[in-house]
């Protein structure tokens, strides 16, 4: 019986090496835009910006664009969209030097947002996924 968990678990490992990765959520309402911090700023990342919505709710991905000084938060759901800009109202927390503004974007932007996101995805076309596997490769090593 122990051999067969065994055999069962290998299998389940193997299988999900080549699932594909989950499209990102695209639930209305879950998008928060950030603005008002320099996109000057060396200290400030995407990890950074991810880690100061993250004292209030748990979010999916940060896409940033230092040259646009904007940021963009794709959270879980519109009741954590609630969650940040009352956290952020209540506690004005600084991200570096600056106080971020928020806002939750509307239908249009989120359109918008979306459709900015799926071309990028196809400019990058299937040599990152060659690259994605190439790392994954070299890690094993």
């Amino acid at each position: 019986a122990e051999s067969s968990a065994t055999g069962s678990t290998a299998s389940v490992a193997e299988s999900s090496e080549k699932v594909e990765k989950p499209r990102p959520s695209r639930t209305p309402g879950c998008l928060v835009k950030l603005t008002g911090f320099s996109g000057n700023d060396e200290l400030l990342c995407r990890l950074a910006i991810k880690q100061f919505a993250e004292h209030a709710v748990t979010v999916e991905y940060c896409d940033y664009v230092p040259a646009a000084s904007t940021a963009l938060l794709r959270l879980k759901c519109p009741e954590d969209t609630v969650t940040l800009l009352e956290d952020m109202k209540l506690t004005g927390r600084m991200l570096g030097c600056q106080q971020p503004i928020a806002e939750v974007l509307g239908r249009e932007e989120e359109e918008k947002y979306w459709q900015d996101v799926m071309e990028r995805a196809q400019q990058r076309g299937p040599k990152s996924d060659a690259a994605l596997k190439d790392t994954k490769q070299t890690a094993k090593r």
